[in-house]
């Protein structure tokens, strides 16, 4: 069912991104990579071999490589680059250090 209303259409859609970076955030600590020390693709991957080889902490390396990314992103895609990519990223950042 659609919703019209544009209010409780954005809470709709960035209630669902919150979940969804809850659920992914609470399969990469109990599944993936802290205690298994696995790494996989993308920033998260990538933070668990910086974090074995340096005393940087997964979360602490995401955030900045995030943010980073998200400048070169504005930079390069324009402003319509998105509100919700900005969100999602903090959202990601700040549970994986929670």
């Amino acid at each position: 069912k659609e919703i019209k209303n544009p209010f409780w259409h954005a809470v709709a859609e960035y209630g669902t991104i919150t979940i969804s970076i809850w659920i992914m955030v609470v399969g990469f600590i109990i599944f993936q990579t802290y205690p298994n020390h696995f790494a996989f693709g993308g920033i998260t991957g990538f933070s668990t071999v910086v974090s074995e080889m340096t005393q940087w902490s997964a979360s602490d390396f995401t955030s900045i490589m995030n943010m980073a990314l998200l400048v070169l992103g504005f930079i390069f895609l324009g402003r319509s680059f998105g509100l919700k990519t900005v969100y999602a990223t903090v959202v990601m950042s700040v549970s994986l250090s929670v």
